[in-house]
């Protein structure tokens, strides 16, 4: 109750389940501009792919990546699913590698982690 009145009616920490699913699905809204818009594909993806690792075959930066697809990691992690959006170009060589990636992906995931430190 402290913590509403010091925010003065509410803020962040103090919202309901319902208003955290509102504020977490507009903070991963894209920010695209419509000439990115009209020159992009979607495509719905289920795996566990990793945007390092898509970025890397399609030729894209990691930042412009996750312009065009923000929170991408977690999204898939969380539901194993994603609408993956890309350059129509990037998508397309996406299409055409995209069992390749899923199997670097794969691998990614499960290399042993080092926790030495040798």
């Amino acid at each position: 109750a402290t913590h509403y009145i010091m925010e003065g009616n509410g803020g962040v920490t103090t919202v309901t389940k319902d208003e955290a699913k509102d504020l977490e699905f507009s903070s991963n809204k894209t920010s695209l501009t419509n000439e990115e818009l009209s020159h992009s594909k979607t495509q719905p993806i289920s795996g566990k792919y990793r945007s390092l690792i898509i970025s890397k075959y399609v030729s894209m930066d990691i930042a412009g990546f996750n312009h065009y697809n923000p929170d991408f990691d977690r999204q898939i992690a969380l539901t194993g699913t994603f609408e993956l959006r890309l350059p129509a170009d990037k998508m397309d060589r996406f299409n055409s590698l995209k069992n390749q990636i899923l199997e670097e992906s794969m691998q990614l995931l499960l290399e042993p982690v080092n926790t030495s430190n040798k």
